[in-house]
Protein backbone atom coordinates (compact mmCIF):
# COMPACT_ATOMS: atom_id res chain seq x y z
CA UNK A 1 0.00 0.00 0.00
CA UNK A 2 2.90 2.35 0.65
CA UNK A 3 3.92 1.83 -2.99
CA UNK A 4 0.50 3.00 -4.13
CA UNK A 5 0.99 6.21 -2.20
CA UNK A 6 4.49 6.79 -3.47
CA UNK A 7 3.55 6.26 -7.11
CA UNK A 8 0.56 8.64 -6.93
CA UNK A 9 -1.73 6.36 -8.90
CA UNK A 10 -4.69 7.98 -10.61
CA UNK A 11 -8.29 6.96 -11.03
CA UNK A 12 -8.59 5.96 -14.70
CA UNK A 13 -12.15 7.38 -14.83
CA UNK A 14 -11.46 11.03 -13.97
CA UNK A 15 -7.67 11.13 -13.38
CA UNK A 16 -8.06 12.03 -9.67
CA UNK A 17 -5.00 11.28 -7.57
CA UNK A 18 -4.88 8.55 -4.97
CA UNK A 19 -3.99 11.06 -2.31
CA UNK A 20 -3.50 9.03 0.83
CA UNK A 21 -3.43 5.80 2.72
CA UNK A 22 -6.12 5.77 5.41
CA UNK A 23 -4.28 4.93 8.61
CA UNK A 24 -5.84 2.39 10.94
CA UNK A 25 -4.79 4.21 14.09
CA UNK A 26 -6.99 7.14 13.08
CA UNK A 27 -10.01 4.85 12.84
CA UNK A 28 -9.48 2.61 15.87
CA UNK A 29 -9.75 4.39 19.22
CA UNK A 30 -8.48 1.56 21.42
CA UNK A 31 -4.67 1.34 21.10
CA UNK A 32 -3.33 -1.81 19.40
CA UNK A 33 -6.86 -3.12 18.88
CA UNK A 34 -7.86 -3.58 15.21
CA UNK A 35 -11.55 -2.70 15.55
CA UNK A 36 -13.24 0.66 15.15
CA UNK A 37 -16.36 2.49 13.99
CA UNK A 38 -16.31 5.67 11.89
CA UNK A 39 -19.39 7.72 11.08
CA UNK A 40 -19.30 9.99 8.02
CA UNK A 41 -22.15 12.49 7.71
CA UNK A 42 -22.98 14.23 4.41
CA UNK A 43 -20.04 12.60 2.69
CA UNK A 44 -19.25 14.25 -0.62
CA UNK A 45 -16.43 14.03 -3.12
CA UNK A 46 -13.41 12.18 -1.73
CA UNK A 47 -10.12 11.39 -3.42
CA UNK A 48 -9.18 7.79 -4.00
CA UNK A 49 -7.57 6.09 -1.01
CA UNK A 50 -6.48 2.69 0.22
CA UNK A 51 -6.66 1.21 3.72
CA UNK A 52 -3.74 0.47 5.99
CA UNK A 53 -4.29 -3.24 6.64
CA UNK A 54 -7.99 -3.22 7.43
CA UNK A 55 -11.35 -3.91 5.84
CA UNK A 56 -14.62 -2.11 6.43
CA UNK A 57 -18.28 -2.99 6.61
CA UNK A 58 -20.21 -0.06 5.13
CA UNK A 59 -23.82 0.83 6.02
CA UNK A 60 -25.40 3.60 3.94
CA UNK A 61 -27.80 5.27 6.37
CA UNK A 62 -29.10 8.15 4.26
CA UNK A 63 -28.78 9.90 0.92
CA UNK A 64 -27.27 8.62 -2.30
CA UNK A 65 -23.99 8.75 -4.17
CA UNK A 66 -21.49 6.81 -6.23
CA UNK A 67 -18.97 4.30 -4.90
CA UNK A 68 -15.93 4.15 -7.14
CA UNK A 69 -13.76 1.04 -6.94
CA UNK A 70 -10.64 0.57 -9.04
CA UNK A 71 -11.97 2.93 -11.73
CA UNK A 72 -15.50 1.51 -11.88
CA UNK A 73 -18.59 3.30 -10.55
CA UNK A 74 -21.52 1.85 -8.60
CA UNK A 75 -24.56 3.83 -7.43
CA UNK A 76 -25.34 3.49 -3.72
CA UNK A 77 -28.25 4.71 -1.62
CA UNK A 78 -29.75 4.49 1.85
CA UNK A 79 -30.15 0.88 2.96
CA UNK A 80 -27.17 -0.53 1.04
CA UNK A 81 -24.63 -2.70 2.88
CA UNK A 82 -21.31 -3.84 1.44
CA UNK A 83 -17.78 -4.88 2.39
CA UNK A 84 -14.63 -3.14 1.23
CA UNK A 85 -11.89 -5.69 1.68
CA UNK A 86 -8.22 -5.09 2.30
CA UNK A 87 -6.36 -2.59 0.13
CA UNK A 88 -8.95 -1.98 -2.57
CA UNK A 89 -8.55 1.49 -4.04
CA UNK A 90 -11.87 3.32 -3.69
CA UNK A 91 -13.72 6.57 -2.97
CA UNK A 92 -17.20 8.10 -2.85
CA UNK A 93 -18.35 10.77 -5.28
CA UNK A 94 -21.50 12.62 -6.32
CA UNK A 95 -22.87 12.37 -2.80
CA UNK A 96 -26.31 13.83 -2.12
CA UNK A 97 -26.84 13.83 1.64
CA UNK A 98 -24.77 10.64 1.73
CA UNK A 99 -24.15 9.38 5.28
CA UNK A 100 -22.43 6.12 6.10
CA UNK A 101 -21.28 4.12 9.11
CA UNK A 102 -18.05 2.12 8.70
CA UNK A 103 -17.05 -0.80 10.90
CA UNK A 104 -13.25 -0.97 10.63
CA UNK A 105 -11.61 -4.34 11.33
CA UNK A 106 -8.69 -6.62 10.58
CA UNK A 107 -10.09 -10.15 10.55
CA UNK A 108 -6.67 -11.81 10.78
CA UNK A 109 -5.54 -9.83 13.84
CA UNK A 110 -8.73 -9.90 15.90
CA UNK A 111 -8.61 -12.76 18.46
CA UNK A 112 -11.91 -14.22 17.25
CA UNK A 113 -12.98 -17.82 17.94
CA UNK A 114 -13.58 -18.98 14.36
CA UNK A 115 -14.99 -22.37 15.48
CA UNK A 116 -17.29 -23.70 12.75
CA UNK A 117 -18.17 -20.43 11.01
CA UNK A 118 -16.76 -21.88 7.77
CA UNK A 119 -19.88 -24.05 7.57
CA UNK A 120 -21.90 -20.94 6.70
CA UNK A 121 -21.96 -20.25 2.95
CA UNK A 122 -22.38 -16.50 3.51
CA UNK A 123 -19.10 -16.44 5.47
CA UNK A 124 -17.28 -18.20 2.63
CA UNK A 125 -18.75 -15.74 0.14
CA UNK A 126 -18.10 -12.52 2.06
CA UNK A 127 -14.90 -13.23 3.98
CA UNK A 128 -13.02 -15.91 2.02
CA UNK A 129 -13.94 -15.56 -1.66
CA UNK A 130 -14.59 -11.82 -1.92
CA UNK A 131 -11.08 -10.70 -0.85
CA UNK A 132 -9.56 -12.55 -3.83
CA UNK A 133 -12.46 -11.95 -6.24
CA UNK A 134 -11.28 -9.86 -9.18
CA UNK A 135 -14.67 -9.74 -10.90
CA UNK A 136 -15.28 -6.00 -11.50
CA UNK A 137 -19.04 -6.49 -11.17
CA UNK A 138 -19.04 -7.91 -7.67
CA UNK A 139 -20.00 -4.59 -6.08
CA UNK A 140 -23.24 -4.77 -8.03
CA UNK A 141 -24.09 -7.64 -5.70
CA UNK A 142 -24.23 -5.58 -2.52
CA UNK A 143 -27.34 -6.48 -0.59
CA UNK A 144 -30.20 -4.63 1.04
CA UNK A 145 -31.87 -5.73 4.26
CA UNK A 146 -35.48 -5.03 5.03
CA UNK A 147 -36.13 -1.88 7.05
CA UNK A 148 -36.34 -3.61 10.44
CA UNK A 149 -33.19 -5.69 9.91
CA UNK A 150 -31.23 -2.66 8.70
CA UNK A 151 -32.21 -0.63 11.75
CA UNK A 152 -31.30 -3.53 14.02
CA UNK A 153 -27.80 -3.97 12.61
CA UNK A 154 -27.31 -0.19 12.65
CA UNK A 155 -28.22 -0.15 16.34
CA UNK A 156 -25.66 -2.89 17.00
CA UNK A 157 -23.00 -0.86 15.15
CA UNK A 158 -23.90 2.21 17.20
CA UNK A 159 -23.57 0.16 20.40
CA UNK A 160 -20.13 -0.99 19.25
CA UNK A 161 -19.14 2.63 18.58
CA UNK A 162 -20.26 3.61 22.08
CA UNK A 163 -18.18 0.82 23.64
CA UNK A 164 -15.06 1.80 21.72
CA UNK A 165 -15.53 5.50 22.47
CA UNK A 166 -16.24 5.19 26.21
CA UNK A 167 -13.80 2.28 26.73
CA UNK A 168 -15.31 0.68 29.86
CA UNK A 169 -13.42 -2.01 31.79
CA UNK A 170 -13.05 -5.08 29.57
CA UNK A 171 -13.62 -3.02 26.42
CA UNK A 172 -11.83 -5.45 24.10
CA UNK A 173 -13.84 -8.44 25.32
CA UNK A 174 -17.10 -6.48 25.10
CA UNK A 175 -16.27 -5.05 21.69
CA UNK A 176 -15.34 -8.44 20.21
CA UNK A 177 -18.60 -9.88 21.56
CA UNK A 178 -20.57 -7.07 19.91
CA UNK A 179 -18.61 -7.42 16.66
CA UNK A 180 -19.36 -11.15 16.53
CA UNK A 181 -23.02 -10.34 17.11
CA UNK A 182 -22.91 -7.94 14.14
CA UNK A 183 -21.20 -10.50 11.88
CA UNK A 184 -23.62 -13.27 12.90
CA UNK A 185 -26.59 -11.05 12.11
CA UNK A 186 -24.97 -9.96 8.83
CA UNK A 187 -24.45 -13.57 7.70
CA UNK A 188 -28.02 -14.51 8.56
CA UNK A 189 -29.43 -11.48 6.75
CA UNK A 190 -27.23 -12.11 3.70
CA UNK A 191 -28.56 -15.66 3.40
CA UNK A 192 -32.12 -14.32 3.44
CA UNK A 193 -31.47 -11.82 0.64
CA UNK A 194 -29.99 -14.27 -1.89
CA UNK A 195 -31.98 -14.31 -5.12
CA UNK A 196 -31.67 -16.44 -8.26
CA UNK A 197 -29.16 -14.04 -9.81
CA UNK A 198 -26.75 -14.26 -6.87
CA UNK A 199 -27.34 -17.99 -6.42
CA UNK A 200 -26.19 -18.62 -10.00
CA UNK A 201 -22.83 -16.85 -9.63
CA UNK A 202 -19.59 -18.82 -9.44
CA UNK A 203 -18.58 -17.38 -6.02
CA UNK A 204 -21.91 -18.30 -4.44
CA UNK A 205 -21.87 -21.82 -5.86
CA UNK A 206 -18.33 -22.36 -4.57
CA UNK A 207 -19.26 -20.91 -1.18
CA UNK A 208 -22.17 -23.34 -0.95
CA UNK A 209 -19.90 -26.26 -1.83
CA UNK A 210 -17.15 -25.34 0.65
CA UNK A 211 -19.67 -24.79 3.44
CA UNK A 212 -20.96 -28.30 2.71
CA UNK A 213 -17.43 -29.75 2.79
CA UNK A 214 -16.74 -28.16 6.16
CA UNK A 215 -20.08 -29.34 7.54
CA UNK A 216 -20.06 -32.89 6.14
CA UNK A 217 -16.31 -33.65 6.13
CA UNK A 218 -16.85 -37.01 7.90
CA UNK A 219 -19.18 -38.29 5.17
CA UNK A 220 -18.08 -40.01 1.94
CA UNK A 221 -18.04 -37.21 -0.66
CA UNK A 222 -16.96 -37.98 -4.21
CA UNK A 223 -15.84 -35.50 -6.85
CA UNK A 224 -19.14 -36.21 -8.58
CA UNK A 225 -20.96 -35.10 -5.42
CA UNK A 226 -18.90 -31.92 -5.40
CA UNK A 227 -19.63 -31.14 -9.05
CA UNK A 228 -23.33 -31.64 -8.43
CA UNK A 229 -23.33 -29.44 -5.31
CA UNK A 230 -21.55 -26.64 -7.19
CA UNK A 231 -23.48 -27.11 -10.42
CA UNK A 232 -20.24 -27.29 -12.43
CA UNK A 233 -18.38 -29.66 -14.67
CA UNK A 234 -15.23 -31.36 -13.38
CA UNK A 235 -12.96 -28.98 -15.31
CA UNK A 236 -14.87 -25.84 -14.29
CA UNK A 237 -14.94 -26.83 -10.63
CA UNK A 238 -11.20 -27.44 -10.45
CA UNK A 239 -10.40 -24.23 -12.36
CA UNK A 240 -12.61 -21.97 -10.23
CA UNK A 241 -11.71 -23.68 -6.95
CA UNK A 242 -8.04 -23.14 -7.67
CA UNK A 243 -8.72 -19.48 -8.49
CA UNK A 244 -10.55 -18.67 -5.26
CA UNK A 245 -9.11 -21.18 -2.76
CA UNK A 246 -5.67 -21.84 -4.26
CA UNK A 247 -6.28 -25.56 -3.85
CA UNK A 248 -8.22 -28.48 -5.32
CA UNK A 249 -11.57 -29.47 -3.80
CA UNK A 250 -10.24 -32.93 -2.93
CA UNK A 251 -7.22 -31.50 -1.11
CA UNK A 252 -9.48 -29.04 0.68
CA UNK A 253 -11.67 -31.88 1.95
CA UNK A 254 -8.60 -33.88 3.00
CA UNK A 255 -7.26 -30.87 4.91
CA UNK A 256 -10.60 -30.46 6.72
CA UNK A 257 -10.56 -34.10 7.76
CA UNK A 258 -6.98 -33.92 9.03
CA UNK A 259 -7.62 -30.69 10.95
CA UNK A 260 -10.61 -32.28 12.68
CA UNK A 261 -8.57 -35.42 13.39
CA UNK A 262 -5.88 -33.32 15.04
CA UNK A 263 -8.48 -31.56 17.21
CA UNK A 264 -10.12 -34.86 18.13
CA UNK A 265 -6.79 -36.39 19.19
CA UNK A 266 -6.04 -33.26 21.20
CA UNK A 267 -9.36 -33.54 23.04
CA UNK A 268 -9.35 -37.32 23.41
CA UNK A 269 -5.73 -38.54 23.11
CA UNK A 270 -6.69 -42.03 24.31
CA UNK A 271 -8.83 -42.79 21.26
CA UNK A 272 -7.56 -45.57 18.96
CA UNK A 273 -6.16 -44.23 15.70
CA UNK A 274 -8.62 -46.35 13.71
CA UNK A 275 -11.53 -44.75 15.60
CA UNK A 276 -10.23 -41.24 14.90
CA UNK A 277 -9.80 -42.09 11.23
CA UNK A 278 -13.36 -43.42 10.98
CA UNK A 279 -14.87 -40.41 12.75
CA UNK A 280 -13.11 -38.01 10.42
CA UNK A 281 -14.12 -39.61 7.14
CA UNK A 282 -11.23 -42.02 6.47
CA UNK A 283 -11.95 -45.65 5.63
CA UNK A 284 -8.32 -46.80 5.75
CA UNK A 285 -6.38 -46.17 8.99
CA UNK A 286 -3.00 -46.78 7.28
CA UNK A 287 -3.80 -44.10 4.66
CA UNK A 288 -4.98 -41.80 7.45
CA UNK A 289 -1.73 -42.26 9.41
CA UNK A 290 0.36 -41.55 6.32
CA UNK A 291 -1.54 -38.36 5.48
CA UNK A 292 -1.53 -37.27 9.13
CA UNK A 293 2.27 -37.58 9.24
CA UNK A 294 2.58 -35.54 6.04
CA UNK A 295 0.28 -32.83 7.39
CA UNK A 296 1.54 -32.51 10.99
CA UNK A 297 5.11 -33.79 10.51
CA UNK A 298 4.55 -36.54 13.07
CA UNK A 299 2.47 -39.74 13.32
CA UNK A 300 -0.84 -39.74 15.23
CA UNK A 301 0.69 -41.66 18.16
CA UNK A 302 3.39 -39.06 18.71
CA UNK A 303 0.81 -36.26 18.33
CA UNK A 304 -1.24 -37.90 21.10
CA UNK A 305 1.77 -38.19 23.41
CA UNK A 306 2.74 -34.56 22.86
CA UNK A 307 -0.77 -33.39 23.75
CA UNK A 308 -0.96 -35.61 26.84
CA UNK A 309 2.41 -34.27 28.06
CA UNK A 310 1.20 -30.70 27.63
Amino acid sequence: MAKLYQKFLRNPTDNRLIQHVMERRRCCLVPDFPLGVVKSISQGLRDYHVHENFSELVLVTSGAGVHEVNGLSYPISSGDIFLVQGDLCHCYSEGYGLSIWNVIFCWEELPLPKLDVGQIAAFQNLFVIDPVNEDPGRFDRRFRMNHDDFNLILRKVQELEMLLRTQPAGVQFLAISKFMEIIAFLLSAYERTIDDTVASTIPHRLATLVAMLERRYAEPISIENMCKAAGMSYASLFRHFRKYYDDTPLNYLLDQRLQHAGELLKQQPGLPVSEVAFRCGFTDSAYFSRKFREHFNMPPSRWCRSKMEN
